[in-house]
């Protein structure tokens, strides 16, 4: 109701509002406020079988209809329909929804536009529900430490080409890039931790129409390596950079979190999402640019917050990834398609990635494994 709403509101503390207000109008204030006090409201909220309306993982998120209804609209119309018309506040919500699904307002479910805002309510000591715990690496960080007593198990530079049932086992056709040769496992259990897309090439035998309906949004990525250079504001760089309507997402200060004094060179990783046509249409036009193509690009949108940062430019490598994320698109998060696609087959091939959540962030990829080695034990158990 508007009286929950703007007591909300009046106890919102100015941590809460995350989008900067210089050369914002009141309305714009206003409505940035009120964006936030639904989002708490939201964040609060469960359905009638008790569960939160919105949480991580996606899973455990509520079933009532009142919210995964939700899902039947995009988080532009939804937006609409509630009054928000402020740019700052939809260049705000646009840009987080690009930065997490790599997908627009008028494209991302509502649900899952919400879910960005609502699904975080951890309390600590020392931060704020959404605060961010990251490492210079990334999630390269949680890798190591999630594989580092399992390496001997781990094989490298093998690339899987077929996967088939036969005579009650699971037959696994890889090639090994440093013997050259092909080699084939035998399995019981298989545990498939890839994209979808891959399941016509890879499993052929098994029909699954379903596929066509995971998109894949392209990236760019690109590692700048610079001298230190005058940031054109008298401050230093942040951790997360972000461009006020800028081409891509802004750029993370790598070596931010250095101990070191003074980093003479600096380490800037630049992202873009590729939505400017649809998926495919989005892949065609990047394969045909070359690496000037892109630093030109890049440069000119840099440029914009830091006019003589070219001079200080020493390398720029750059990276396309052509499947980078699955696209929360309406209709997707509560779909059938994302539901048939977490069924086994015949109890002997299993599935984990994030493109099962719908969302592509660490946490979902960790619980898609973990379901997947629960399916595991219990088939073997059954055997």
């Amino acid at each position: 109701t508007n009286a929950e709403i703007q007591a909300c509101i009046d106890s919102l503390s100015p941590q809460a509002i995350e989008v900067p207000n210089i050369g914002t109008t009141t309305n714009d204030q206003n409505q940035i406020k009120q964006f936030f006090a639904l989002i708490n409201i939201f964040k609060q909220a469960k359905g009638s079988d008790n569960k939160w309306a919105f949480t991580i993982p996606l899973a455990d998120s509520s079933k009532d209809t009142v919210y995964t209804d939700l899902d039947k609209n995009s988080m532009a119309d939804w937006l609409n329909k509630q009054g928000f018309t402020a740019k700052p506040l939809l260049w705000y919500i646009n840009y987080c929804l690009l930065d997490d699904y790599g997908t627009a307002l008028g494209d991302v479910s509502a649900w899952a536009g919400l879910h960005y805002f609502a699904s975080r309510r951890s309390t600590a000591a020392n931060a704020q529900s959404d605060d961010v715990l990251t490492w210079n690496e990334g999630n390269g960080f949680l890798m190591k430490l999630l594989s580092k007593n399992q390496l001997k198990h781990i094989k490298t530079k093998q690339l899987v080409y077929g996967i088939e049932e036969k005579n009650d086992e699971v037959l696994v056709n890889v090639y090994d890039w440093q013997t050259q040769k092909s080699i084939q496992y035998q399995s019981q259990q298989v545990i498939w931790a890839i994209p979808q897309m891959l399941r016509p090439y890879l499993l052929p035998q098994f029909r699954a129409d379903f596929v066509k309906d995971f998109d894949y949004v392209p990236w760019l990525v690109a590692n700048i390596q610079t001298k230190p250079f005058d940031t054109g504001r008298g401050q230093a760089l942040s951790w997360d950079n972000v461009l006020y309507e800028g081409d891509g997402l802004g750029y993370i200060l790598t070596n931010h979190q250095n101990i070191n004094q003074h980093n003479t060179i600096w380490q800037l990783t630049y992202y873009k999402t590729l939505t400017s046509e649809s998926s495919t249409e989005s892949r065609k036009i990047a394969i045909k640019k070359t690496h000037n193509d892109w630093a030109n690009e890049i440069i000119a949108d840099l440029k914009k917050a830091h006019p003589n940062i070219e001079a200080s430019i020493l390398k720029i490598d750059i990276k396309i990834w052509g499947h980078a994320m699955a696209r929360p698109v309406v209709g997707f998060i509560h779909g059938q398609s994302k539901q048939q696609a977490q069924v086994s087959i015949n109890n002997k091939i299993h599935f984990a990635h994030s493109d099962l959540s719908g969302i592509s962030i660490f946490e979902e990829a960790f619980y898609q494994g973990y379901m997947a080695a629960h399916k595991v034990i219990s088939a073997t158990q059954k055997t």
